[in-house]
């Protein structure tokens, strides 16, 4: 407090008067935060596109005495500004590396120390890159385990955190199978096509939109079958042409392709047949399938017991016993033996050999001529006959027949009273006796077929 009083030559004195003396000598106290997201680290600020720096300048008040802020005085990027205020709002940045400085000022003139900061303006959110490993197969599918890897990046303020989302693709639907906050590889171990969804977000908030990548796994080889047709019989053969088709289901990635069918032609016992089938992840599976095929008829062949006699002709039964025999699938059924009994011309009889490829040869017995029945002979005389007894010369014919082989030889004997042979041998035309005596006349006759009528 300073007081004061004048006094004149004449020793008049006025009254004293006081004056308060304000003396500031002290620099006002400035303060620097981040208001929204930010944050300081290694000398330097980092904020995004919604932060601004608050800067603030406080006179402190020295034995009940402060100036008071005259302003705030800032230099960004090189242009200074001055806020006449004791809290100055900075959000307006030109560049991603800011240089900036500021400084406060009482109304006395005290200025507070300079301070110069490093201001990271990022508003560029980070950038996730997703790396996936394991055993590749074909058209971008897995068969095997995989795991999915994510790095994320962020040149500024640095990537904070990433997140991620698997889904299962099914009947055009995603079912969600895991998600969270990524702390390592992700691990994929079902089959099938999933979606995995990532982003990231940086120090400053910044959030990348969200990415995408379509893993598709295939884990288990497609189902082959193989079939034949026309299909082999009871016995495994066939006795054509043998076309086989091979076909595959995969229920992940789908058959890709299959071996073309094929049409074996070639006879033989067992042909392995192969092909295989593909799936659109690569994997594959082989099938095989054995084909027989007979397509020689069996050969059939007779004996005919008991054989035929040089005119072809039999007097008893005849049994026809049949042989068959098959080079390849072999006989599955010969037809059994034949006895004809019934007298005939020109019979036959049928007989068949079957193999088991159901290939069929047929064979028939011709000819075969049977006759059981004994030929019939009646002797006729003619001449003068008076009382029994014949005055002249007679004639003695002989008639044989036999229906079915014909006669072969009619024989005879002609003898008198006394037993004595008068003629014998084979009849061929008329006898004539014409000495007296009494006769006897024998004769009997053969068929072709070897039947002998009794004499």
């Amino acid at each position: 407090m300073l007081f004061r009083s004048s006094r004149d030559n004449a020793g008049n004195i006025e009254i004293a008067k006081s004056t308060e003396i304000y003396v500031d000598g002290t620099a006002p106290n400035t303060g620097y935060r981040v208001e929204g997201i930010g944050y300081s680290e290694g000398g330097k600020t980092y904020v995004n596109a919604g932060s601004s720096i608050v800067l603030t300048a406080t006179d402190p008040v020295i034995n009940n005495v402060a100036s008071g802020i005259e302003g705030i005085y800032y230099n960004l990027n090189g242009s200074t500004s001055v806020i006449k205020s004791s809290i100055a709002f900075v959000s307006e940045f030109s560049r991603a590396n800011n240089t900036f400085s500021f400084y406060g000022e009482d109304n006395v003139g005290n200025r507070s120390a300079e301070k110069d900061y490093t201001i990271i303006y990022d508003t560029m959110p980070p950038i996730t890159v997703a790396e996936t490993s394991g055993e590749k197969g074909a058209n971008d599918w897995y068969v095997s385990t995989m795991t999915v890897t994510l790095i994320s990046t962020d040149t500024l303020s640095g990537a904070e955190t990433a997140a991620y989302r698997v889904e299962y693709k099914e009947d055009g639907a995603e079912v969600l199978i895991s998600s969270g906050i990524y702390g390592g590889p992700i691990a994929i171990s079902g089959e099938g096509i999933f979606a995995v969804n990532y982003w990231a977000e940086d120090k400053v908030g910044n959030i990348e939109q969200e990415k995408s990548i379509s893993v598709k796994i295939d884990l288990s080889k497609p189902e082959i079958t193989a079939i034949s047709t026309p299909t082999a019989n009871a016995k495994g053969w066939n006795n054509t042409s043998v076309n086989v088709i091979f076909s595959g289901t995969d229920s992940v990635s789908g058959i890709a392709y299959c071996s073309s069918s094929f049409t074996v032609e070639t006879e033989g016992l067992n042909q392995s047949i192969s092909g295989y089938c593909i799936d659109y992840a690569g994997r594959s599976s082989t099938a095989a399938l054995s084909v027989s095929i007979d397509t020689t008829l069996p050969e059939i062949t007779y004996a005919r017991l008991p054989a035929a006699n040089k005119y072809g002709w039999n007097n008893g039964d005849v049994k026809l016993k049949f042989a068959c025999s098959d080079a390849l699938s072999g006989i599955k059924r010969c037809s059994e033996s034949i006895l004809l009994s019934e007298e005939g011309i020109n019979i036959s009889a049928s007989a068949k050999a079957e193999d088991k490829a159901g290939n069929i040869a047929s064979i028939t017995a011709k000819d075969i001529n049977i006759d059981k029945t004994k030929p019939i002979s009646a002797a006729s005389i003619s001449g003068i006959l008076r009382n029994g007894w014949y005055s002249s010369t007679i004639n003695l014919v002989v008639d044989s027949t036999d229906s079915l082989s014909g006669i072969k030889e009619t024989i005879y004997r002609l003898e008198n009273s006394n037993n004595a042979l008068i003629s014998s041998g084979t009849y061929s035309e008329v006898l004539t006796v014409s000495a007296d005596g009494i006769y006897s006349l024998h004769y009997w006759s053969e068929d072709k077929a070897g039947n002998k009528e009794a004499e």
